[in-house]
């Protein structure tokens, strides 16, 4: 598939997760780095190469990739998850929590979500203004929804930006100059 259409991000995305699947971390690495390089806009593939990275140590780096993937598509529950995860491994309580409470969000029965989330308030000492059934209050509302507003706003520009290339290469082909 990738070698008949080396230019399919998919392509790319997916094989990697397969050779992740099977093991193959430095094959998986370069076919979901390929396809974060060919479509900057996929979440899925820059989800699936932080999954590369954690398994290979780049912890950090896994967390740019998954912050980059939960602003191109707000509701990606697996990949605000995984964030949250890694968040908590690197003692962001606070930052932990709103992930967990963004995965409660789109999906409000996720025990999991739920604990994580109580396991960073009670590691951080103090209350993040979730409230027991993982509903915002107060300020903690007001902040949340200016996050969720402001991560919609950069994944719709990311879009305009990703339309816009798109229309240049087309014109490009075509051999008409914008």
């Amino acid at each position: 598939c990738v070698s008949s259409h080396p230019g399919v991000a998919d392509a790319h995305s997916n094989l990697g997760i397969v050779l992740f699947h099977r093991g193959h971390l430095e094959a998986a690495a370069a076919e979901l780095k390929a396809a974060v390089e060919l479509d900057e806009f996929n979440a899925n593939a820059h989800a699936g190469y932080a999954d590369v990275l954690v398994v290979q140590g780049l912890r950090k780096a896994a967390i740019d990739e998954l912050t980059v993937a939960v602003g191109l598509q707000p509701d990606h529950v697996p990949a605000h998850g995984r964030l949250g995860e890694l968040l908590m491994l690197e003692e962001d309580y606070q930052g932990a929590a709103e992930e967990f409470l963004l995965v409660l969000q789109y999906d409000p029965d996720n025990e999991s979500a739920m604990a994580d989330y109580h396991e960073a308030e009670r590691r951080f000492g103090g209350d993040f203004g979730g409230g027991s059934d993982g509903v915002l209050v107060g300020e903690a509302a007001d902040a949340h929804l200016a996050t969720t507003k402001a991560k919609e706003l950069e994944a719709e520009e990311a879009a305009g930006r990703k339309r816009r290339k798109k229309k240049e290469v087309k014109a490009k082909m075509a051999g008409v100059e914008l």
